[in-house]
């Protein structure tokens, strides 16, 4: 029998510009009696059923509050609950956006026989034809990467390297990552206190004295637009910050698209105060005063603390451009906001709407958009939910069509996911690899899911069938979706890699293959062949129990021709502590020469070290792994390899551009 899951909403966003939304957390309806002003307007002609309008700006500020107030505590608001879900991205650009005629790479995802590379840009991306931001980016003629606090421009069409420029960026871009967009370069940052360390540079790093500049710690995301139409000159035409902290950043052909969370009211809450004996002048506050009083605060709090806003203040969104779920899913706005990316002012064409909900995780294919949040059944102090054992997670599916987003259907189900590479949208199907029956943090047992678009409605999320019983007691480490296919990767002590066949709505477990050690990347190589990225382990006994440690970086090499049986070709590890970068956009693939490269860190009790490590894959699938280029240590997050599409590879770090010797 079909399992049929909760309904929200489906609703058509018709503003240029817009990709997607970002999830909404099923927290329950409005409670019974809780006035709801004018939030009862339908959605507009443009829009499906689902999806809720507000017919003024105090309607929206009301709503907001309603949400806010059951989450109210003595200390401010209470978190909700939500449960990271962390992604392999520098500055977390979970979501996948992809338009059917943008660049990207020459080979597009259908089978396991085909080999993936890089995409036009230079980075290993999820899905082919969609890009995601980096910290260096290649045209084929010129380098451009974020080192510290500047944009660096190197030409690369000569046998020597060659820096052109280096542009200071403003005060306060630190942790920035760009997308190559023509003749332009859009850097992205999350502005505020959240830094990734990424290009942050070594003096940075080491001294963690990091300047905020404006806006303190309050979360913004701030997009930096250089024109390079003459890359020895480039020149900033634009520095636009975006409340909220940034979900998801992307590129659909020409057309720049950002997903921001504003999570919490701008608001300055009160705290307990516990006087001492003896102290004077300290009024005490009690921890029920204090909730009575930010409850006060809530209700009175204007739009202007709610609402985000762009740049000096100005409403990002009109209030009029502002929905809600048919059901209640917090107090947070997720933003989408689209521009042309070739535009030197972004401002000209931007376009953006809102949704009163929270979201985390994205991912899409080129013609659907999947966001996600889990939520626990608590929150800090207070539970939410005391009959939810592990996470539940929200689905919200999104058809695109252009510079066009339709809410299509959403629903919840019992588990969470890894990561964006947990979901799959193929042949009107979105398929999970999730963890379920959670017990004391860890799921019991993990299952790939798959759902349809249908309910009495047509707008809900119905599961069709489900292949459970996968790493029983284990965590899912990586997922690789093909169209009829998905490969999972369990692991605790052994490292369990599934084949399911998802060609139907009744996923099925095809075959197992257990061996040491565990994968936290797979990657197409070609002829039904997968080269697994990860560590090895070995057992050892600890208080009576036995347990595994990493010891060194392995990269294997599957066979999956024979879907019932597959097998590792072959393994090999490098030397005692090592790990390979997790970042799968630090891996480059060259098909033509069946090679790879990876960043590679060396740690232990003797210096640390970094380097390149070059993988060759040979044609009975023996693997050999060799020393290609040596990092200085803090460079190895930032370290990129870059085929310049003539069969030369770029090694872009913090210290410059270099060309590696094929």
């Amino acid at each position: 029998m079909a399992r049929r899951f909760s309904t929200r909403t489906r609703a058509g966003v018709t503003a240029a510009g817009v990709v997607g939304l970002a999830a909404a957390l099923a927290v329950g309806a409005i409670p019974d009696g809780v006035p709801t002003g004018g939030i009862g307007k339908p959605a507009p002609a443009a829009a499906a059923p689902g999806l809720v309008a507000f017919d003024s700006c105090e309607a929206l500020r009301q709503y907001y509050v309603e949400q806010a107030l059951p989450e109210v505590t003595p200390y401010g608001l209470g978190g909700g609950g939500i449960y990271p879900m962390f992604d392999d991205g520098v500055i977390a650009m979970e979501a996948q956006a992809t338009d059917a005629g943008a660049a990207g790479s020459p080979v597009a995802r259908s089978s396991s026989a085909d080999a993936v590379a890089n995409g036009e840009t230079g980075t290993n991306v999820q899905e082919a034809g969609v890009d995601e931001p980096d910290v260096a980016k290649t045209d084929g003629a010129y380098v451009y990467q974020v080192v510290e606090q500047a944009l660096v421009i190197t030409d690369v069409r000569g046998d020597s390297p060659t820096q052109v420029a280096r542009l200071a960026l403003p005060r306060g871009v630190f942790g920035a990552e760009l997308l190559l967009v023509g003749d332009t370069v859009q850097v992205i940052t999350q502005g505020g206190y959240d830094y990734p360390v990424a290009s942050i540079g070594r003096s940075a790093v080491r001294s963690m004295i990091i300047d905020p500049g404006p806006g303190g710690g309050k979360a913004r995301t701030r997009v930096v637009t250089v024109d390079v139409a003459d890359p020895a000159t480039p020149e900033i035409t634009a520095d636009t910050q975006y409340d909220g902290s940034l979900v998801s950043a992307r590129q659909y052909g020409d057309v720049v698209r950002l997903v921001t969370s504003s999570a919490a009211p701008d608001i300055e809450f009160v705290y307990p105060v516990m006087r001492m004996r003896g102290q004077k002048g300290l009024e005490r506050r009690t921890n029920r005063e204090a909730r009575e009083e930010n409850r006060r605060l809530v209700r009175e709090a204007p739009l202007e603390a709610w609402i985000p806003t762009v740049d000096d203040g100005e409403r990002l969104t009109d209030c009029t451009d502002i929905f809600r779920p048919a059901e209640g899913s917090g107090y947070g706005t997720l933003s989408v906001i689209g521009f042309d990316g070739t535009s030197t002012d972004p401002s000209s064409s931007r376009s953006s709407t809102g949704l009163v909900a929270s979201g985390d995780l994205a991912y899409s294919s080129t013609d659907q958009l999947v966001v996600a949040t889990s939520r626990w059944g608590w929150s800090w102090g207070m539970a939410m939910d005391r009959d939810v054992d592990g996470p539940q997670t929200s689905l919200h599916v999104f058809d695109l069509d252009g510079l066009d987003a339709t809410w299509a259907a959403s629903g919840t189900f019992d588990g969470g996911l890894k990561d964006r590479w947990s979901i799959d949208a193929h042949d009107g199907r979105i398929r999970v690899a999730a963890g379920i029956d959670y017990v004391d943090w860890m799921s019991g047992e993990n299952a790939v899911i798959s759902f349809e678009v249908g309910g009495e409605q047509g707008d809900e999320l119905v599961e069709t069938g489900r292949a459970d019983g996968l790493g029983v007691g284990e965590e899912i480490k990586s997922v690789r979706w093909f169209d009829d296919l998905a490969i999972v990767v369990t692991f605790v002590q052994i490292d369990p890699l599934y084949t399911v066949d998802v060609s139907t709505g009744q996923p099925e477990m095809l075959g197992e293959l257990k061996i040491p050690g565990f994968s936290e990347y797979l990657h197409p190589i070609g002829g039904d062949r997968l080269l697994g990225l990860g560590t090895a382990v070995k057992p050892v006994s600890e208080g009576g129990r036995v347990r595994v440690r990493p010891t060194a970086a392995k990269a294997s090499v599957f066979d999956v021709s024979d879907l019932a049986s597959p097998a590792e070709l072959d393994a090999t590890t490098l030397t005692r502590n090592t790990s390979f970068n997790p970042d799968p956009r630090a891996f480059t693939w060259l098909p033509d020469q069946s090679r790879g490269f990876v960043v590679t860190d060396e740690y232990g009790s003797r210096q640390p070290a970094a380097y390149i490590t070059s993988i060759d894959v040979a044609e009975d699938g023996t693997v050999t792994l060799g020393e290609a280029a040596e990092l200085a240590p803090f460079d190895s997050y930032a370290a990129r390899t870059l085929p310049l599409g003539d069969g030369r590879l770029a090694l872009a770090t913090l210290d410059g551009v270099e060309i590696l010797d094929l």
